[in-house]
């Protein structure tokens, strides 16, 4: 972490529990310049993917392009983020500490990044409430059949707490101190 700071808030057991509330999805306004530079790259790559006749590409830009309208046009719904004793909750998903390999947290408050990821053991897959329809639980195990790493937003949350918290249970990976490269990509393009 770049800068230490003072903790605000105290954990007086282990069986505390740690949550806040984050957005679903927290993505970068774009503006109609985006959209048109963005349409005419999506629109190029189509009409090279279908002369190549490589039709698995051009099924993939349709899919990306459908998906950022989704995401954009969205109503962003907030999560839950609950850290425990048993592990961490986000929104229905629920992930033990064994399925957590390990943490860090990149405090730079400079460039307004304060987040917690959590680097995954393969094929980690989340817990999900007794409660949630069984014909859509596939789906979650999908989405997280290849997650390695979650970036969870801190929000007002404080980061020495956070960590305190989770050393308890799972270790911290102190090699990494800068955003990954996945993220920073998605912040270059406002994706």
């Amino acid at each position: 972490m770049a800068e230490e700071i003072k903790p605000t808030q105290d954990i007086k057991s282990e069986t505390d529990v740690i949550s806040w509330q984050i957005p679903e999805y927290r993505g970068e306004e774009k503006t109609k310049l985006w959209y048109a530079v963005y349409s005419i790259i999506g629109i190029a790559l189509l009409a090279y993917a279908i002369f190549t006749q490589n039709f698995i590409f051009a099924i993939i830009i349709v899919f990306a392009a459908v998906l950022i309208v989704i995401f954009d046009g969205g109503k962003t719904e907030i999560l839950e983020v609950s850290i425990s004793d048993k592990g961490v909750a986000v929104g229905k998903e629920f992930y033990s500490y064994d399925q957590i390999e390990d943490f860090f947290i990149i405090y730079q408050p400079d460039e307004g990044v304060k987040n917690l990821y959590l680097e995954f053991k393969r094929f980690a897959r989340p817990t999900l409430p007794a409660n949630e329809p069984s014909r859509y639980s596939w789906l979650f195990w999908l989405v997280n059949f290849a997650r390695t790493r979650f970036s969870i937003p801190l929000e007002n949350m404080n980061p020495v707490v956070i960590r305190k918290n989770l050393l308890k249970y799972i270790k911290e990976n102190l090699e990494r101190t800068n955003i990954p490269l996945s993220e920073q990509l998605t912040k270059l393009f406002k994706l």
